[in-house]
């Protein structure tokens, strides 16, 4: 073999290596990239799509004029298109299961601020509204798909367990979501709205839950106060009118704690008595005994939500005015 063979030699055998491994760094490098690029463009684009889903499931993608504030007793409770067409307006129903205070002083805060044409807030109070217990720990994350606004980011950072939970959905767009509000965007682009609780409550039963404690207690935490007087005071200092809510209970519930339950109504009717513009709207205890309008103890049914929207939307007329 001559001299120039020989030294040839290990660049053929470089050459034929690279040919079995598939790629040189530089084009693996490069097909990375693009394949990256491709993973994040779905990501964008799955999630452009989901967003507008849950923002049409709220009432986010039109102005509104009424806007419901709550957790699963608004979700089950208010018809926003019956009530908004009973009113000739636009309403919308920004409420999650569980949404405690702090998530609702977020979410009025940001939905006054992407709409900034609401007239009426209608808030949905109990008499464990300021308890500390009850509800989910983990509603924030219910939130994650609005973290691209700079409010409810700051809300969401300081609620996460950790940076990484945070920072991944500020990054993973398609990690923003979950089963719930996954579920809530496709009934948004599908504009299925509806009750879909059609049986009828069992107050056997609820007497028999009643009695093992599972109903949230009746108390007032003093933070949870201050922070539902402030969301009040955010929306009244921006001309927003104030209608609270108290949407009905059945008669089994209502007993318990009856006097508690009082004080705390009266904590709405002084809050109503110091601004004309904030109305109590109590409807605890008008159907109470009405089992075929309920689901359980606290929510509705889809007969009872269009009673209670109906009647709501009598009261609410005179609000707008």
């Amino acid at each position: 073999m001559t001299e120039k063979a020989l030294n040839l030699w290990p660049d053929r055998i470089k050459s034929e290596d690279d040919a079995a491994a598939g790629l040189s760094w530089p084009a693996f490098l490069k097909w990375a990239a693009g394949f990256l690029l491709v993973i994040f463009l779905l990501d964008y684009g799955i999630c452009a799509f989901l967003d507008v889903g849950l923002r049409r499931y709220f009432g986010l993608d039109k102005p509104a004029q009424v806007v419901f504030v709550g957790h699963s007793r608004t979700i089950l409770g208010i018809d926003d298109a019956l009530l908004g067409r009973a009113l000739g307006v636009k309403a919308a129903k920004f409420a999650v299961n569980g949404a405690n205070t702090v998530d609702r002083a977020a979410m009025v805060r940001f939905f006054l601020t992407q709409q900034p044409d609401v007239k009426v807030l209608v808030y949905d109070v109990e008499a464990s509204s300021f308890a500390g217990e009850g509800l989910s720990a983990n509603s924030y994350r219910l939130f994650f798909p609005f973290i691209g606004d700079p409010g409810m980011a700051a809300y969401l950072k300081g609620q996460c367990k950790s940076l990484d939970e945070y920072w991944l959905r500020k990054i993973w767009r398609t990690s923003r979501y979950d089963e719930v509000t996954l579920s809530l965007a496709m009934r948004g682009w599908l504009g299925v709205r509806e009750n879909l609780k059609l049986q009828a409550f069992n107050p056997a039963l609820a007497r028999r839950a009643v009695e093992k404690g599972r109903s949230r207690p009746v108390s007032v935490e003093a933070a949870a106060y201050r922070t539902f007087l402030s969301t009040i005071a955010f929306a009244r200092a921006r001309g927003v009118k104030v209608a609270l809510v108290n949407l009905p209970t059945v008669d089994i519930l209502n007993r318990i704690d009856a006097e508690k339950r009082e004080q705390v109504r009266e904590l709405f009717r002084k809050l109503a008595r110091e601004d004309p513009d904030v109305v109590f709207l109590d409807y605890s205890r008008a159907f109470e005994t009405r089992y075929d309008l309920f689901y359980d103890t606290i929510h509705m049914n889809a007969k009872g939500q269009r009673l209670v929207t109906e009647e709501l939307a009598k009261r609410l007329k005179g609000v707008l005015q």
